[in-house]
């Protein structure tokens, strides 16, 4: 009986264990498909930190919240820190780009301008985690995804975090037209 329940993890433990190696950021941005993301099915993670999903290809069935959601192409999934979500299956064609900012950096990364910004699009978004995307969108997001990732492996700049963070507003305020 106690093995048909599924383990909680926390939410950095599966960052860390899905990425094989511990960052020293606490923000992360990777591409992911089905053959990195199939053996994390079945498990509970309770999210302490932001997510984004960003589905390229393929389709997902997941639970957030214990809700079950099937997840396309275009499609842009948040969770934020609270969620309970676990993968039920993932499609062999499946790939996205995963946007992880941990939970230390979100409170550095709010400033009193960009609250109302975050409120309106997250308040939303926890109680419905999926938004689908037009083309132009995925372009727009892709764009500004790329951005951060540029700034994460800007190493060398003496305000790399600044600019990450920077880099961060400018996909949020894009998020919050959307």
């Amino acid at each position: 009986m106690k093995d048909s329940i599924p383990m909680k993890k926390e939410f950095q433990y599966f960052i860390e264990s899905l990425l094989g190696w511990n960052s020293k950021l606490d923000v992360n941005l990777f591409h992911l498909d089905n053959m990195r993301l199939v053996s994390y099915q079945q498990e509970t993670i309770h999210s302490d930190s932001l997510l984004f999903i960003l589905v390229l290809s393929g389709n997902v069935n997941v639970k957030i919240n214990f809700k079950r959601y099937e997840i396309l192409a275009n499609d842009l999934v948040l969770l934020s820190q609270g969620h309970f979500f676990e993968l039920e299956h993932v499609s062999l064609d499946f790939s996205c780009i995963l946007f992880h900012i941990g939970k230390d950096y979100i409170n550095e990364m709010y400033s009193t301008e960009m609250l109302y910004k975050r409120t309106k699009y997250n308040v939303r978004m926890y109680k419905l985690p999926q938004i689908h995307l037009k083309e132009n969108e995925v372009v727009i997001l892709k764009k500004r995804l790329s951005l951060v990732s540029d700034e994460i492996e800007n190493i060398n700049h003496l305000y790399q975090k600044e600019l990450i963070l920077l880099s961060i507003r400018i996909f949020f305020l894009e998020l919050s037209v959307i």
